[in-house]
């Protein structure tokens, strides 16, 4: 349940902000000052990571907010060079590892920086798998629960950067940007079928998936623009949120255990220590 209200706020925050979903030379023609780049990266490729980060530090010394919103979603079975399910690799290992390799910047830029990992609802389809993350093989592997790991790991990941970061000023948020059809995230969904969500999430957690209303790729930024912006946020690092609310996530995605357990893994996996 949400403890406090951000509606007010994300209106402010969409009027200045929800509009400027743009591309580099949109932004180049509204701000001629401002030179924005871009930096080429495979999330399930360690190596790409690593060079991609490499080369951003050469383009900036600071970075303010890091905002990791790349992702796949029921794609086929299928690992990375490294052995690691493709959806796990992409929507955390390479995120995990980007945010490591760009720490050192977003602390340079001082207490306040941000890093905001897009999760999803889909967290509810099920727990990380610990004993099983790669799916026996993909001999086990079933779309919808491997999508709602690698979110459920987003989620675990952000509390315990926010614990290890505090000291440094640095804050973690991880966000559900709701339900957004009108993207590349659907594209190996031919429909929805709500009725296999379902079955996936009771048969993993004892719940149902429940619905998440559709919504527009404006509205669907909002939440991660408060995420990023919002000076009212200062004192929640490490929470979730939805709909521009505070929400408390389901205890095996908040449980010290395994967000301890988690990051170790993940460390293990990408083979890098964050020094923190």
């Amino acid at each position: 349940m949400a403890d406090f209200n951000f509606h007010s706020e994300a209106r402010t925050v969409v009027e200045r902000w929800g509009k400027s979903i743009l591309g580099r030379q949109e932004i180049e023609s509204i701000s001629p000052s401002t030179q924005p780049s871009f930096v080429s990266i495979e999330l399930d490729d360690f190596d790409s990571v690593r060079k991609a980060a490499a080369t951003t530090l050469t383009l900036t010394q600071t970075i303010d907010i890091l905002i990791n919103n790349a992702g796949v979603m029921t794609i086929p079975w299928e690992k990375n060079k490294n052995g690691i399910e493709k959806t796990f690799a992409i929507n955390h290992s390479g995120h995990f590892l980007l945010t490591k390799r760009l720490l050192p910047a977003i602390i340079a830029a001082g207490p306040g920086s941000r890093v905001i990992n897009l999760t999803s609802a889909g967290y509810k389809s099920g727990p990380f798998r610990f004993d099983d993350w790669n799916f026996s093989e993909g001999q086990q592997y079933n779309p919808f629960a491997s999508y709602g790991q690698s979110k459920a790991a987003n989620i675990l990941f952000t509390i315990r950067l926010a614990e290890r970061a505090n000291d440094h000023g640095v804050l973690a948020f991880a966000v559900h940007p709701g339900f957004i059809p009108d993207t590349s995230l659907t594209t190996h969904l031919v429909s929805i079928d709500a009725d296999e969500m379902n079955r996936v999430a009771l048969e993993n957690t004892g719940f149902e998936f429940g619905s998440d209303e559709p919504k527009s790729q404006q509205q669907g930024a909002v939440t991660t623009l408060v995420a990023a912006l919002s000076p009212n946020l200062a004192g929640r690092t490490g929470a979730y949120l939805a709909d521009c609310q505070v929400e408390e996530v389901r205890e095996y995605a908040r449980d010290p255990e395994l967000v301890r357990k988690l990051w170790g893994l993940s460390e293990e996996l990408v083979g890098e220590k964050f020094s923190i």
